[in-house]
């Protein structure tokens, strides 16, 4: 899990880590992120929030269907300044702790409701697991993928763990509930 500290450009940070953490996300002028739907718990005045569909209308509508994420996300665009802070919670109200991790190779699969925030350089798209890995783990057959770089925070239900992978390794974790 990664706390991003970078002055130089937008960066995350989890506050109140644990059952009821909160993802604070500083901007500069021009910088956005784009979050799910009713994440948002307070911005700064310089900080425009409009809904915007990613991926075009046959993506979004394939992870909204195939995922139960909403086809709309929220954009949080800051308009001017250089310390303009958004502040997210999931919006699925379950207690559970946020992480914050760097995409740069590959893909990130989460479960469905797991997806918080992400930089625009992030895409989102759903991916099927398998109909018996889906069905055994509870999780779905199919999971959101994260690809591209950039900050992607999620959240999960209870407490998270951080695993560290050597090259090529590939751990499966499930989120039940």
């Amino acid at each position: 899990c990664v706390q991003t500290s970078r002055k130089d450009v937008m960066y995350f940070r989890v506050l109140y880590p644990g059952s009821h953490a909160t993802l604070q996300v500083f901007l500069k002028k021009g910088e956005s992120v784009l979050a799910e739907s009713d994440a948002m718990v307070s911005m700064s005045e310089h900080v425009d929030i409009q809904g915007k569909m990613t991926g075009g209308v046959a993506a979004g509508l394939a992870r909204s269907i195939l995922t139960s994420e909403s086809l709309f996300m929220q954009e949080m665009v800051a308009l001017s300044g250089d310390d303009n802070e958004v502040m997210l919670s999931p919006a699925s109200g379950l207690p559970g702790d946020i992480a914050i991790v760097e995409v740069s190779q590959g893909n990130m699969l989460l479960s469905e409701g797991a997806f918080l925030a992400c930089e625009p350089t992030v895409q989102l798209g759903a991916r099927s697991q398998g109909i018996l890995r889906g069905a055994l783990a509870r999780t779905g057959i199919f999971a959101i993928e994260a690809t591209g770089t950039g900050l992607l925070a999620f959240n999960g239900f209870g407490a998270l763990h951080k695993y560290s992978l050597g090259p090529g390794e590939v751990r499966d974790a499930f989120d039940t509930v």
